[in-house]
């Protein structure tokens, strides 16, 4: 079923069944063609309003669209209309203010499902160690929550998924059950993508772009997901148990997409800790499996467990539990799952990357923080270089990129 063809309660996410049946006058913003005056409130930008009514903004800028907003009504106008189809009634509101309400205040007041339902309905497939279930649920827990846009890029996170066929048909036919099947179209906003192949996906026109593959090598990943276990179940034998869970957990994720939480600049040095701690893992491992995105996880890890909790705000408590939930991952799992990729292979730094560097720590020094217009004056780099190579320095842990990619922190080799 489609998302805008949904009409049960329980299918319906907390937000929408809110601004459906509880609130007047509040919804989600869709513009009436283009004009920026005339527009509709929905109970969510997945699900168009059932009610025949329609807002003319008689003054003042207009909202956001797709934004969440309460509007002011000053006056209403029923305008009637007939056709091959029979008459019917339009009531016009006049609207002369309106203000924005966080969707995470609704969502999180009256939420469907309490998040550690969530993390353990996905230990339920599998049989095995209880510290690697606990992983496991964890990490498809984050994975569906996803990221919003963060640093000025596409919001998501990437999953490498490691084990054997048989595991990832359990972990797959999970996650195809409750992600709608709208988000797993590649022409959605929020595209869930879950492949074996390991492939690059623009993220042109995506809000948000997640992507889950089985054992990668190449695609840069935050968030693991081993899949150490000893069997998978059945997946009649789960439907028997789980299938009236399907449509609710879909709900969920609804309300988890229309929240953003945001990460707090008071945090960056905590994160900057958890990062270095990060490194300084993955080198005494001996490499993971798969290409670990090294500065970028802790950030988006976090803002995904916010996110699953319905928070406005990520805290540092949130970023000690993602912290936590990689290392124990990574260390609890088998290591005999595949053999680790080169760590010289995937992080030691091309010519470009290399010299960014150099220049960064001759100018500055490390642990320090740089406002990026300073940052660009102390390399010869031209603008596209400076840029792909930030990224790649970002990607490889020798530098964090904060305040909306505005600062750089400067990060020591480990």
């Amino acid at each position: 079923m489609k998302l805008d063809e949904r009409i049960y309660g329980s299918q319906l996410a907390t937000i929408e069944r809110e601004l459906l049946f509880k609130r007047e006058n509040t919804g989600f913003v869709r513009f009436d063609g283009n004009s920026r005056r005339i527009f509709y409130l929905d109970p969510s930008p997945f699900l168009r309003s059932n009610k025949n009514e329609v807002f003319y903004l008689t003054c003042g800028k207009a909202p956001v669209r797709n934004s969440l907003v309460e509007v002011h009504v000053t006056d209403s106008e029923v305008i009637h209309s007939g056709g091959k189809g029979g008459f019917s009634k339009t009531m016009v509101k006049f609207v002369d203010s309106w203000e924005s309400i966080a969707p995470a205040s609704i969502s999180k007041a009256r939420g469907l499902l309490d998040f550690e339902e969530v993390i353990d309905w996905f230990r339920t497939p599998y049989v095995g160690d209880k510290g690697v279930l606990d992983c496991i649920g964890m990490g498809s827990a984050l994975y569906i929550s996803s990221a919003p846009p963060y640093r000025r890029h596409v919001g998501g996170i990437n999953a490498a998924v490691l084990g054997k066929q048989k595991s990832w048909n359990g972990y797959t036919g999970s996650m195809n059950t409750i992600i709608p099947a709208d988000f797993r179209r590649a022409s959605s906003d929020y595209y869930y993508r879950i492949s074996e192949q390991d492939r690059y996906i623009g993220p042109e026109g995506k809000k948000e772009l997640s992507l889950s593959c089985l054992n990668p090598t190449l695609t840069p990943m935050q968030l693991p997901i081993i899949l150490d276990v000893e069997d998978v179940k059945g997946r009649s034998r789960i439907n028997e148990y789980c299938k009236e869970d399907y449509p609710v957990l879909g709900a969920h994720i609804i309300d988890s997409l229309l929240v953003n939480p945001s990460i707090p600049g008071t945090l960056e040095p905590y994160i900057a800790e958890k990062t270095y701690e990060l490194k300084n893992d993955l080198m005494d491992m001996g490499g993971l499996p798969y290409n670990q995105d090294l500065g970028s996880a802790i950030s988006l890890m976090g803002l995904a467990y916010a996110r699953l909790q319905h928070k406005t705000g990520c805290s540092k408590e949130d970023i000690k539990e993602v912290f936590e939930f990689w290392t124990d991952m990574t260390h609890n799992a088998s290591r005999e799952l595949s053999t680790p990729a080169s760590l010289t292979e995937l992080y030691s730094l091309r010519r470009d990357e290399s010299t960014l560097y150099k220049d960064l720590c001759s100018a500055f020094g490390t642990d320090v923080d740089v406002p990026l217009p300073e940052a660009k004056k102390a390399t010869a780099l031209s603008e596209p270089a400076f840029g792909d190579a930030l990224l790649k320095l970002n990607l490889k842990g020798y530098v964090l990129l904060m305040d909306n990619s505005m600062i750089i922190r400067i990060l020591c080799k480990v």
